[in-house]
C-alpha cells in the first residue's frame, strides 16, 4: 500500500518529499522479501558477509596484540595505584611499609631503558666526539 499523495503535498517541500521517497523505499523493500521469501530465493545476506575485511590477518593480529598490550598496561597501573594507596594508608595508621612499589617503579624503568635500548641501539651521540 502505497502512501496516496497526490494533489496533498507541496512538490517544494524537500522534507516532505524526502519522507514520501523514503516510505516508498520502505515499502518496496518489504514487498520484495515477501515475494522472494515466496519464491524460496536467498535475499539476505550471508552471516560470513563480511568476514573478508579490508586488512589482512597479520595487520588484525598487529592490533589485536596492540589492543592487549594497552589493557595489561592499565591493569599494570591499576595496581600501581593500589599498592601505592595501600601504601600511603599504611603509613597514615603508623603501620610497617614493604616498598612494593618502589620495586614495581624501578623494574618499570628497567623495561623502558631495555625497550628502548633494544629498539634505538645503546649509548648516545657517536659523531662530533673528536673536538679541540
Amino acid at each position: 500500500a502505497r502512501p496516496d499523495t497526490r494533489g496533498k503535498t507541496n512538490i517544494n517541500d524537500e522534507l516532505v518529499r524526502e519522507n514520501l521517497f523514503s516510505q516508498q523505499a520502505a515499502l518496496a523493500a518489504e514487498e520484495m522479501r515477501k515475494r522472494m521469501k515466496e519464491l524460496d530465493k536467498p535475499f539476505a545476506r550471508p552471516l560470513d558477509y563480511f568476514a573478508e575485511m579490508f586488512k589482512d590477518d597479520k595487520h588484525m593480529q598487529k592490533i589485536e596484540q596492540v589492543a592487549e598490550k594497552k589493557l595489561k598496561e592499565e591493569e599494570r597501573r591499576k595496581m600501581i595505584e593500589n599498592y601505592k594507596e595501600k601504601k600511603k594508608f599504611m603509613a597514615q595508621k603508623g603501620l610497617p611499609v614493604n616498598d612494593i612499589v618502589g620495586k614495581i617503579s624501578t623494574k618499570i624503568k628497567q623495561n623502558k631503558r631495555q625497550s628502548r635500548n633494544q629498539k634505538f641501539g645503546f649509548g648516545g651521540q657517536k659523531r662530533h666526539l673528536k673536538k679541540n
